[in-house]
């Protein structure tokens, strides 16, 4: 731009897996949205797993706020956003073969990755410093309540098929920093004072002079 302010910066290729068709999809744009459910495998780096908040508004960019596990939950920034897990992987070359962010928010894919993490910390090659490969071979349903009845999403079903030595393309990075939270603000100072109230003045007697 002319004046040089630059408008954005480079985003994070995604992925994401959409709970309302049981599909996983990489996006590869605005327009560009392919689906990678069939044979989707790949290298999750759950040794890099952040949770905390995002909200995202249309037209902008994510408001976010995450910590890396096994830190704390950060503190809510807003009521706008909501619970949310992110991590990267790398994808088999059979589905793209390049690096990509999921940003999690749906509580049964999050319950889904939470109990592969489980799996995960538990095997001795996560100790070793390994990274699992990992695949969807299916999905369950899962009946849902909502306040127009009942709906049908799809968890995903996450299973851990073999491990890897973390490759080149998913190096360790810093760990977040939590979006920090105002606190709440006391209401300015007007610098006024109690005062006694008024004494009582002394009758004055009616007169010319005086109009009411």
């Amino acid at each position: 731009m002319a004046i040089g302010i630059p408008l954005g910066g480079p985003r994070s290729q995604i992925v994401k897996f959409d709970a309302r068709a049981g599909r996983w999809f990489r996006v590869d744009g605005k327009d560009a949205v392919v689906d990678i459910t069939n044979g989707f495998t790949a290298i999750f780096d759950l040794a890099q797993i952040d949770i905390g908040w995002a909200m995202f508004v249309a037209g902008q960019a994510p408001d976010v706020s995450f910590a890396r596990v096994p830190a704390a939950m950060p503190t809510k920034p807003s009521e706008g956003h909501k619970r949310a897990v992110r991590f990267n992987m790398k994808l088999a070359k059979s589905v793209g073969g390049d690096v990509r962010e999921i940003t999690a928010q749906a509580a049964i894919v999050m319950q889904a990755i939470d109990q592969l993490h489980d799996a995960y910390t538990a095997a001795p090659e996560s100790k070793e410093g390994k990274l699992p490969v990992v695949a969807c071979p299916s999905t369950e349903a899962v009946t849902i309540s909502t306040g127009a009845g009942k709906s049908t999403n799809y968890k995903p079903v996450l299973q851990i098929v073999s491990w890897v030595a973390r490759p080149a393309e998913l190096p360790l990075t810093d760990a977040p920093t939590p979006k920090p939270v105002a606190a709440p603000v006391a209401p300015p100072a007007t610098g006024s004072r109690t005062v006694p109230p008024p004494a009582a003045a002394a009758p004055v007697s009616a007169s010319g002079d005086t109009e009411f």
